[in-house]
């Protein structure tokens, strides 16, 4: 199983035990390493675990929890600094036809799909598909 890489290794001790998380684990094996609240750069995020129909973990997603001020950037900022610090700028943008500001940014890692909503300030990490295995 491969570790889930979250977006900064100087911020690592942050995310708390539940970085310890691996793709495939359990619901009984997250929840005995993992918590679903986390502060990343100082800002709360509720962290939502999803499994696929055999039970394995395949999607976590953090979710900000205060309210984002409408006059500025706020967490949508702060964490997307930090996401690009570790995995560069995004490999994709869906554009937002409102704002630049609530453009969609995606990531790729050989086994993970990092997706930041600006809009929501929420970040999903979701394993990816082998497509060689299809």
């Amino acid at each position: 199983m491969k570790t889930i890489i979250l977006l900064l290794i100087a911020a690592a001790p942050m995310f708390g035990q539940w970085s310890k998380t691996t793709w495939g684990m359990s619901a009984a094996e997250v929840a005995a390493v993992a918590s679903d609240r986390v502060d990343v750069a100082g800002l709360p995020f509720r962290v939502e675990f999803t499994h696929d129909k055999t039970g394995g973990l395949e999607r976590v997603k953090l979710h900000f929890l205060a309210k984002i001020p409408a006059d500025g950037p706020g967490c949508r900022a702060d964490i997307y600094k930090l996401l690009v610090d570790k995995y560069g700028e995004p490999e994709f943008v869906t554009p937002d036809h409102t704002s630049r500001l609530y453009d969609n940014k995606e990531w790729l890692t050989p086994s993970t799909r990092i997706v930041m909503s600006r809009l929501f300030c929420s970040v999903e990490y979701s394993k990816r598909i082998n497509t060689e295995e299809l």
